[in-house]
């Protein structure tokens, strides 16, 4: 993760562990899907939208 992935679940977050806990969870099952070796942004988006909808 880089530091705009760090602030993108910050940001989405409002520093709440729970939801923390929750994108970041998320995002690496993302990148786990696409075979990734580290979580970019863009996992990190799709984390939160698919979040947000449920």
């Amino acid at each position: 993760m880089t530091i705009y992935t760090i602030e993108a679940i910050l940001n989405a977050s409002d520093g709440t562990p729970r939801l923390i806990n929750k994108y970041c969870t998320a995002s690496m099952v993302f990148g786990n899907s696409q075979q990734a070796s580290t979580i970019s942004s863009e996992f990190v988006m799709q984390a939160i939208s698919d979040c947000e909808l449920n």
